[in-house]
């Protein structure tokens, strides 16, 4: 038996989820994990943002990832790992996503 595994399970702490519409209209946050899960209503994309609490996406972004452009969803994915992926709030559920160089991630590769 192994207890570390079975402590780091239960000691995870569990994102609280909020709505787009509960975000605070040009609110940014820095998007800290993309990941697509299943749920009773169909697989869905949720965006993990600082690292503090979850969105589900809006449907228009679920069907463009989900399946009109998975190749867009692991970019999306490649530059939430990296840490320079940022969501704003544009109001009335609308998202818009920037992409900001994180200086301290690149000058941590190029030491290698």
């Amino acid at each position: 038996m192994d207890l570390n595994k079975i402590n780091s399970v239960a000691q995870r702490v569990r994102l609280e989820i909020k709505k787009v519409a509960d975000l605070g209209i040009h609110d940014t946050f820095v998007v800290s994990a993309v990941k697509e899960v299943k749920t009773q209503f169909g697989p869905k994309v949720v965006l993990i943002l600082d690292d503090e609490f979850k969105i589900y996406l809006p449907n228009n972004l679920q069907i463009f990832f989900l399946e009109e452009a998975p190749d867009q969803l692991t970019a999306l994915k490649t530059h939430a790992d990296c840490g320079d992926l940022v969501v704003e709030h544009l109001g009335d559920r609308k998202l818009e996503f920037i992409i900001r160089h994180n200086i301290a991630y690149y000058e941590e590769l190029s030491q290698f």
